[in-house]
């Protein structure tokens, strides 16, 4: 059921972005974030055992857009990536614990506030599903996530909201800068969760990227 919901949001990305007329911006993202996890430990997932952690994030993936620099008010953000988390320690040095990693598709839909040659600002909704999983020790993989039997993987999604900036360079490369709040929730997926003593849990992220994009047949031109 969790491929099938990938697989739809895949192709509804694609009829996205052939409606724009291959007037896009493509890139490489990097970024880094901070949550705040209230886990829920009763195996009947009651809210009432929650018990909060804070966790740092680094993150590297593919962005495309469809309106960097054109003079349009709604733009489709694409991110697709991967970040590492360090659990239960507030700095990414010092971890003593595994890294858990998760794959993401966050689908940001904004709307260009302010609109000029150089730059667009936007902000808007962002829809996200996610893969995750915890491996059993510091020196695993994003191969992981494709053993979710043996390592404690989880789906989810996320819901939040987006705004960023995107400074144009030239007619050709753009600087985007990035950020928002969003929630994820998820649920374990391992045969005995209850084991680990949880069964879902809830986070509250807030995040910052910094991303390089190329741009395609995507030019301002004043209305």
């Amino acid at each position: 059921m969790k491929t099938i919901s990938l697989v739809g949001l895949l192709l509804l990305v694609l009829m996205l972005v052939s409606t724009q007329a291959m007037a896009v911006g493509i890139g490489i993202y990097g970024g880094l974030g901070k949550a705040s996890n209230a886990r829920v430990r009763n195996a009947d997932l009651k809210p009432t055992a929650a018990t909060e952690e804070s966790h740092m994030l680094a993150g590297l993936g593919f962005v495309l857009d469809t309106a960097v620099a054109k003079n349009q008010l709604f733009n489709y953000r694409l991110n697709i990536g991967f970040e590492k988390w360090n659990w239960g320690d507030d700095t990414l040095q010092n971890i003593t614990t595994a890294e858990p990693l998760r794959f993401g598709i966050y689908n940001t839909f904004g709307f260009g506030i302010i609109r000029t040659r150089l730059i667009r600002f936007w902000l808007g909704p962002q829809l996200g599903l996610t893969l995750f999983t915890e491996p059993a020790t510091k020196t695993g993989t994003f191969l992981d996530l494709f053993q979710l039997t043996d390592n404690n993987g989880a789906f989810g999604s996320t819901l939040g909201l987006a705004t960023g900036v995107n400074i144009n360079i030239g007619e050709k490369f753009t600087v985007s800068i990035d950020g928002g709040a969003r929630r994820w929730t998820y649920r374990y997926l391992n045969a005995n969760p209850t084991q680990l003593g949880e069964r879902r849990a809830r986070t509250h992220e807030y995040y910052g990227n910094v991303s390089v994009m190329f741009r395609i047949n995507d030019v301002y031109q004043k209305k």
